[in-house]
């Protein structure tokens, strides 16, 4: 099993962070968000694509979308 998160991509940490109670919400730092109405998100970090989704399509998606 596995899965991408805001605590990581791995379940064993995913799994570790959720027992402790922290979050993964924080400061929306990867665009501008002065125009936005929130300014905190839960951002996933450290995740690759590559083997998922093939090259052409991965650079046509949003980071969001994949």
């Amino acid at each position: 099993m596995g899965l991408v998160s805001v605590f990581g991509n791995d379940v064993d940490v995913y799994y570790e962070r959720l027992l402790e109670g922290e979050s993964g919400i924080g400061p929306i730092d990867r665009f501008d968000v002065s125009e936005l109405p929130t300014r905190f998100a839960g951002q996933i970090r450290g995740f690759s694509s590559e083997g998922y989704i093939d090259g052409k399509n991965d650079r046509r998606l949003d980071d969001c979308l994949r």
